[in-house]
């Protein structure tokens, strides 16, 4: 049995096992792929996978925006709050660290598997979403500048 059967075989186990059903999900996908020799559906998902899933992302969180369901007036009156201050902070803060993280990820691309790992460990046991791999670089990138600074 190959590697890769091996290692989709472990993540759909620790999905079912977690009840996560993202994890089984895209273990199904994944496998259905490579068991049907879709190379090249692989080698897309490898190149523009990050990129088509933050397109989908965006897409879920800009239809309120568009649906009608927030008129312009609501969104006008929600940023007089603080809480919607603090997510405006925070959104500005996480564009900023996921930036840092994937370009760390292009220069250092073996340190996805610690990322992986960390954010199946993330899903599986306390209830996390499977964007940590972005953050996590993001998070990465951070501590090791912290790190260099200390060091040098």
């Amino acid at each position: 049995m190959k590697t890769g059967y091996i290692f989709l075989f472990i993540i759909f186990s620790i999905g079912l096992l977690s009840k996560s059903d993202l994890l089984v999900i895209a273990s199904i996908i994944l496998f259905f792929l490579k068991l049907t020799k879709l190379d090249n559906a692989l080698v897309i998902l490898d190149n523009l996978g990050l990129k088509i899933g933050l397109v989908f992302l965006l897409l879920s969180v800009l239809v309120p925006l568009i649906d009608e369901s927030l008129s312009i007036k609501e969104i006008i009156k929600s940023y007089k709050s603080i809480l919607s201050f603090f997510a405006l902070i925070s959104g500005i803060l996480a564009t900023k660290v996921v930036g840092a993280g994937i370009g760390l990820l292009d220069e250092e691309p073996q340190l996805i598997i610690g990322m992986l790992f960390g954010s199946i460990i993330g899903i599986v046991f306390f209830g996390g979403v499977p964007v940590g791999p972005l953050l996590a670089a993001g998070l990465t990138a951070i501590f090791y500048r912290l790190y260099s600074l200390v060091i040098n």
